[in-house]
């Protein structure tokens, strides 16, 4: 039997750190080095050569977006004030501190917690054997820990103790045990944003260093969420954009909605082609709770929004696409996280015997999306169509198509024109 390889991971706080030791010790026959003979796991590296009793040791480096980062150093911080002799020394002086003053003061030796990330995060990158140091995304530990696995057993030449890799589903703190699920949704969907302000965040965005977030696969975040009661319903947009007005205009009921409802109307299925930040999907599903959903997003920033706002209700189906190619299907995004499904309007029509509701526009790939739907027959699916339209020429033909087989009726607001169109016969 092969003796055990001797390994160490380095990362700052709340990067994952414990949950690699845990994979790593059940999956493979290795040896890990504890903090009082190599050092502190979030401070340098202690190890001469990286070698451990005359044999090279392995290494793990973890990171973790340093947006999020910083929202779970300063929440873990808070938590355990007066019981981690570890923690931040500014919090053993203000325990009560805000965010924002946690990521503008001095953390331990460095000028802020983001300069601290940086300097740590170089300092592993230029001292760690880079032959013999895996990098880990805490991100990635939520949905590719079997790959992270097969590139630790590759890179760092580890042996299995099973024929099949086991993953960790669970929270595994420092004392090894498991405490709960991950929040994964938190993170992939970046709620941490409605931590910041637009001023904090272009603090940090001027603090951050890019060619380190270039390197990790991280980019420059650019928008702050917030939460906001708009109309009958609560949800999270971005502070300077048009989420409101649009989430506003949602909860208007423009297409009448309501009074569809109180004909005694009966709504089982509804896709909506143009999800945005899901404020669509919140009116009807108020309308009618017990319709299964189907939203289809192409932004990933709405997208990542748009779960985040519907994820408490039932039978509501998200899908993060991208945008349409040569054959007008959804092609899938590229950046992470990952498109969940490679899907086209027609095919997810396709699922049902009959549509009660469709939603859609303005602008593309909505509006694409409903012309292929249109020339492969299949919007006859659909009861009614709901379309808001922005003046462009396209739009009008698409309009012109669906009177083959909808009747249409045209309402004009001062914020833009809606259509409804409602299948002829049965």
């Amino acid at each position: 039997m092969d003796a055990s390889v001797p390994f160490k991971v380095f990362g700052l706080q709340r990067t994952g750190t414990n949950l690699m030791r845990a994979l790593l010790s059940l999956n493979f026959r290795v040896e890990y080095l504890e903090e009082s003979a190599s050092g502190w796991k979030h401070g340098p590296l202690r190890l001469p050569g990286g070698m451990w009793n005359g044999k090279p040791a392995r290494f793990v480096h973890c990171v973790k977006n340093p947006y999020s980062w910083a929202v779970s150093c300063y929440r873990f911080f808070r938590a355990s004030h007066g019981s981690d002799p570890t923690m931040a020394p500014q919090f053993q002086v203000d325990p009560t501190m805000s965010f924002e003053e946690f990521v503008i003061t001095p953390s331990y030796s460095f000028p802020t917690p983001i300069d601290r990330w940086n300097q740590m995060n170089r300092l592993w990158l230029n001292t760690l054997p880079c032959d013999r140091t895996l990098l880990v995304r805490q991100e990635d530990q939520f949905h590719q820990q079997l790959q992270i696995l097969q590139d630790a057993e590759r890179k760092l030449q580890l042996h299995r103790n099973a024929d099949r890799l086991q993953p960790i589903e669970q929270r595994v703190d420092v004392d090894a045990k498991r405490h709960g699920p991950m929040n994964r949704n938190y993170y992939l969907d970046r709620q941490y944003l409605a931590e910041y302000s637009p001023t904090l965040l272009e603090r940090v965005n001027a603090l951050v260093d890019p060619s380190l977030m270039r390197q990790f696969g991280y980019r420059l975040e650019r928008w702050t969420l917030e939460e906001r009661q708009i109309g009958p319903f609560s949800l999270l947009v971005r502070p300077c954009t048009s989420d409101a007005v649009e989430a506003l205009e949602a909860a208007s009921d423009p297409f009448r909605l309501l009074e569809v409802k109180r004909a005694g109307e009966e709504v089982h299925t509804i896709v909506d082609a143009n999800a945005a930040l899901g404020a669509f999907v919140l009116y009807a599903k108020g309308l009618w709770p017990g319709a299964r959903v189907t939203a289809l997003e192409s932004s990933f920033e709405q997208a990542a929004m748009l779960r985040s706002n519907v994820q408490h209700l039932p039978d509501v189906c998200v899908y993060q696409t991208g945008n349409l190619d040569h054959e007008g299907q959804i092609a899938p995004v590229t950046s992470s996280p990952p498109a969940e499904v490679d899907v086209g309007l027609g095919s997810v029509l396709d699922q049902f015997e009959e549509v009660s509701l469709l939603h859609a526009g303005p602008g593309n790939p909505a509006m694409e999306l409903l012309s292929k739907a249109m020339a492969d027959g299949v919007v006859r699916k659909v009861r009614r169509i709901c379309l808001r339209l922005s003046g462009e020429p396209h739009e009008l033909e698409v309009v012109e198509g669906l009177a083959r087989t909808h009747t249409i009726e045209r309402r004009v607001t001062p914020s833009g024109t809606f259509v409804t169109a409602t299948r002829l016969g049965p």
